[in-house]
């Protein structure tokens, strides 16, 4: 379940992302050529990125079966939040990242599981948010680490598609935060837009001490105002 996991999330991010700068550089071809190329550079680069983490993680059913594999690369976390926001931003999205409290150690599992729903979050931003912008907010507690990505957008500028099975990326999120003894909501914003609101404890509980209620601002709480 977790290399389906892995595989869904890299496939999705990468190949959304990939879609969309393909999309854009088409459309700049004829009129803005040194920034069609640009952006074919880009895409390279995450097609590349794409094949790396699919050698990674299908990397894990060679390894067990063959001791001597090569090496895995390294699991991603929050230290390789850059380059999704690279590939999202290099596909038209402008993405504001903020930080509060001092940042706090995580384990692997939940460190790599707050790369994932920002990952994910960020690639829904970048197929349906209206207003082509998404804010990160990553906020240290006592014990635990809350994640926001929002939109503004319109009130049809939903994040998620409308179309039967277009919720599998929001499971797969909340899936993600529940292993690690978190909690996650997503949806509508009242004004326009979206949310998805995460809590993860910076070390991984049993699913039974998870949370039993909400964990997260709601996505009509008050917000802060956040910088690049």
């Amino acid at each position: 379940m977790r290399i389906a996991r892995e595989l869904q999330d890299a496939v999705a991010h990468h190949m959304a992302v990939a879609r969309a700068q393909a999309g854009t550089a088409a459309h700049l071809a004829d009129t803005h050529q040194e920034q069609a190329r640009g952006i074919l550079a880009d895409l390279v680069g995450t097609t590349s990125s794409a094949l790396l983490e699919l050698r990674a993680t299908v990397g894990v059913l060679r390894q067990a079966a063959d001791p001597d594999t090569d090496p895995l690369e390294p699991t991603p976390g929050l230290g390789r939040l850059p380059a999704p926001v690279a590939d999202c931003e290099s596909a038209g999205l402008t993405v504001t990242v903020s930080s509060e409290g001092k940042a706090q150690p995580l384990s692997p599992g939940v460190d790599l599981t707050a790369y994932r729903i920002i990952q994910e979050a960020l690639t829904n931003a970048t197929k349906h948010a209206s207003d082509h912008a998404a804010r990160v907010r990553l906020r240290y507690e006592d014990t635990r680490l809350l994640i926001t990505i929002t939109n503004d957008g319109t009130a049809n500028g939903a994040a998620v598609p409308p179309v039967p099975g277009g919720g599998d990326g929001l499971m797969g999120m909340r899936e993600r935060a529940h292993s690690v003894g978190g909690d996650l909501r997503a949806g509508p914003r009242p004004a326009g837009g979206f949310e998805v609101a995460a809590a993860l404890p910076f070390q991984p509980r049993t699913l039974g001490k998870a949370p039993t209620g909400p964990q997260t601002d709601t996505p009509a709480g008050p917000r802060h105002e956040e910088t690049r």
